[in-house]
């Protein structure tokens, strides 16, 4: 099976295991984000343009499967793909402890522009913002230690080079 039809039929199974998430009696209303964490996954061991189009599509899914704002999600699952990539030359990205530190921000930011944009639109929000947030990291977090090495045996890794973020030699800039 080739690798496009591996990524859409991951992208199903996640929506899926979303879905179910959802059933679990877990926290209050917090469930684990499985397509940020599946979005980040591609990010960081995919090619970054496939990531952010699968953020992009299964965003938009996402958004006309529930009442959040048409391309919330989109927006989000994007910049969750760019991310990696962004960091892609400064940071060491195959270390555990360096995905989850950037699970974190990412769950962090995510949680920060739908609670903004929440408080914006005028709603009221029934729970905290720091207690959404930490139990949030907590079950990504988890739920990334157990997924990301499901992924790895049928997604396996591109050897993706350490771009420099420059884009001249040294030598044409002193010219």
């Amino acid at each position: 099976m080739n690798l496009n039809r591996r990524l859409v039929l991951w992208g199903v199974l996640t929506l899926i295991l979303q879905w179910l998430s959802t059933l679990l009696p877990l926290t209050g209303s917090v469930s684990p984000q499985i397509i940020l964490l599946y979005i980040l996954y591609l990010g960081l061991f995919q090619d970054p343009l496939v990531a952010m189009i699968s953020g992009f599509l299964i965003g938009l899914f996402q958004d006309g499967m529930t009442w959040d704002p048409f391309g919330l999600s989109s927006l989000i699952l994007v910049l969750v793909a760019y991310l990696p990539h962004l960091f892609r030359g400064r940071l060491y990205l195959k270390s555990l402890v360096t995905q989850l530190s950037l699970l974190v921000v990412i769950t962090v930011l995510a949680e920060a522009v739908v609670y903004t944009f929440h408080l914006m639109s005028g709603k009221t929000l029934s729970e905290e913002f720091v207690y959404r947030v930490s139990v949030q990291v907590v079950w990504n977090a988890l739920f990334w230690v157990l997924l990301r090495n499901l992924w790895g045996l049928f997604l396996p890794s591109e050897e993706l080079p350490h771009r420099p973020l420059r884009t001249k030699s040294p030598e044409a800039v002193i010219r």
